[in-house]
């Protein structure tokens, strides 16, 4: 850590670090998101479906 850095200057490499961070997860959100519903249409909408009935029925 140098001591002659300002401290504006950390918080702006700090914000853009963050907004990328942002970003990426974003990114990732939106893949996984895609991943997940081509594989609900495909392959495990009889998995699924149980899963939410069963956790749905006990607040009724």
């Amino acid at each position: 850590m140098n001591r002659n850095v300002s401290y504006t200057e950390v918080m702006d490499e700090v914000m853009v670090l963050f907004a990328v961070l942002v970003v990426i997860l974003l990114i990732l959100i939106a893949i996984l998101r895609s991943f997940d519903q081509a594989e609900l249409t495909h392959t495990r909408p009889s998995v699924l479906i149980p899963i939410r009935t069963s956790q749905d029925d006990p607040d009724h």
